[in-house]
């Protein structure tokens, strides 16, 4: 994705902002981040026209599994274990039986980078990660 397509999808500031830290961790050894919070709504809709093209489901070990084989996923069968035994769980997209996207959630404790962890305290709170 080039800077122009970016700017469309995610809008100038955050872009502006991304490229600057960037260059902090590259640059001062400097990594900040940045949590973004919302409400866990109970009660989801999903909208039609994603239900039409779209199917979202839990992902099984099995599934998981057969995604660590493709490489476009980049997902290693050990960090799909590890994620598991800590009770995180995974969320696919499918179009026409094919996985396309994932995201990982966790209510316990998840990794942000090899070296940094975020830990969840509350209830009801979840972190996000590996999409």
């Amino acid at each position: 994705m080039n800077s122009n397509q970016r700017i469309k999808r995610y809008g100038f500031t955050r872009v502006l902002q991304a490229a600057i830290t960037r260059r902090l961790e590259q640059y001062v050894n400097l990594h900040l981040w940045a949590i973004l919070t919302r409400p866990v709504i109970s009660h989801y809709e999903l909208p039609e026209a994603h239900a039409k093209n779209f199917e979202f489901r839990r992902l099984s070990l099995e599934d998981l599994l057969l995604a660590a084989d493709n490489p476009e996923l980049h997902l290693s069968k050990q960090f799909v274990r590890n994620a598991l035994e800590r009770g995180d769980i995974c969320v696919g997209a499918f179009k026409k039986k094919q996985l396309i996207g994932y995201t990982w959630r966790s209510l316990t404790r998840a990794p942000i980078t090899d070296k940094l962890w975020i830990r969840i305290d509350s209830r009801p709170q979840r972190y996000g990660y590996k999409a």
